[in-house]
């Protein structure tokens, strides 16, 4: 929905006479279909009682704000996050020195569209005469969170977010409702393709900046991804680094911060993709597998029924996976990794996915909140 849906502005908080909120339209939107759906889904047969919201990549950012959202509370029974982190992709309202604030990035909007100057008032109505082709224009959001353009999403604001999703769920300020959250083995690979780095000598650069960026151990980032461990290939090593960082050890730190507080259940998908192999069990390749649609080969039709059937125990409150039986719970990720469900051809129970990455990211402070 980019700026429709989360676009923040003095104008836009003061049309909020009760709330005061701005910038939380999109996250809205789905609190009003969630209500709809508690208050009216008897009338077709279903439990209101038994509703999960889940989503992938952004679907899961949403859903991460629709756990900690205290206007969300009691609009659905249990969540799942597939493949999207629950931290570093909101704004604050205020400007906060580091990243640009929900207010600084809509007061560049009112200005790109010539509404600047005048009342609140006089501003709103200037936006809301705006075609729509002009204001997607004017400051047009990006594809994923590597490309150009704006990076539109949920703002703190003090109502519907009150703080970052991770403090939050630190907190136990979070929806009390099981949580089932998983990522893919190859999570980077996509992402890798857009921003490549495909030699020695340049991984070694963007890991060194990087680490001097957020204060790690320089030294120790480039060892863990030392092109040795990976073939003595630089590329791979560079798209196992997009998929720690980006997805799989910030899913296991929002295991470790909600495990205290509500039940976790994980998994980690590892079937590479049958059309494209190169991409591995790439982001979003899942999906085709959960929801059972899609043409897919002979031999993966019964791991795609086995998450069919597992996706659809959710709302049960007692998942199950076959063959393992009940889906374990998530447990102490700071032990051994935490026990995840493998869905590959072969379905089991592991510990350990990506264990010592994710290890060294924590002790360097990632995530923690």
């Amino acid at each position: 929905m980019n700026v429709f849906g989360f676009a923040a502005a003095d104008a836009l908080r003061a049309r909020d006479e009760v709330a005061h909120s701005t910038g939380n339209y999109g996250i809205q939107d789905q609190q009003l279909a969630l209500q709809w759906i508690r208050d009216n889904i008897s009338q077709f047969g279903g439990d209101p009682d038994a509703l999960t919201v889940f989503g992938e990549s952004a679907g899961s950012l949403t859903t991460c704000a629709l756990l900690v959202s205290p206007e969300a509370r009691g609009l659905f029974g249990s969540a799942m996050l597939q493949s999207g982190v629950c931290t570093g992709w909101t704004r604050t309202m205020e400007p906060s020195g580091t990243v640009e604030s929900g207010y600084e990035q809509g007061a560049r909007l009112v200005e790109a569209l010539s509404c600047q100057g005048g009342t609140a008032a006089d501003e709103l109505a200037c936006l809301r005469a705006k075609p729509v082709d002009e204001v997607m224009a004017v400051l047009s959001a990006r594809q994923g969170f590597l490309g150009d353009g704006e990076g539109y999403g949920p703002v703190i604001e003090g109502h519907l977010l009150p703080d970052e999703p991770l403090a939050l769920m630190h907190a136990g300020d979070v929806a009390p409702v099981p949580v089932v959250l998983g990522v893919n083995e190859d999570e980077g690979t996509v992402f890798a393709a857009l921003a490549p780095v495909a030699t020695e000598g340049l991984l070694e650069i963007t890991l060194r900046s990087t680490a001097a960026a957020l204060g790690w151990d320089a030294d120790g980032l480039v060892a863990l991804y030392d092109p040795a461990l990976y073939g003595d290939d630089a590329y791979a090593a560079w798209t196992a680094f997009i998929g720690d960082s980006s997805f799989v050890c910030p899913a296991r730190q929002t295991a470790e911060v909600l495990s205290p507080h509500v039940d976790v259940r994980a998994y980690f998908f590892r079937r590479d993709s049958w059309l494209i192999p190169a991409l591995g069990a790439a982001h979003g390749f899942e999906l085709s597998y959960a929801f059972g649609t899609g043409y897919l080969p002979a031999a993966d039709r019964p791991l795609s029924e086995r998450m069919v059937d597992a996706w659809a125990t959710v709302p049960t409150g007692a998942p199950s996976v076959d063959p393992i039986g009940p889906w374990p719970l998530i447990g102490d990720v700071t032990v051994d990794g935490g026990t995840w469900v493998q869905l590959d051809e072969e379905v089991a129970v592991i510990s350990g996915v990506r264990q010592a990455p994710c290890d060294w990211f924590r002790d360097q402070g990632f995530m923690v909140p």
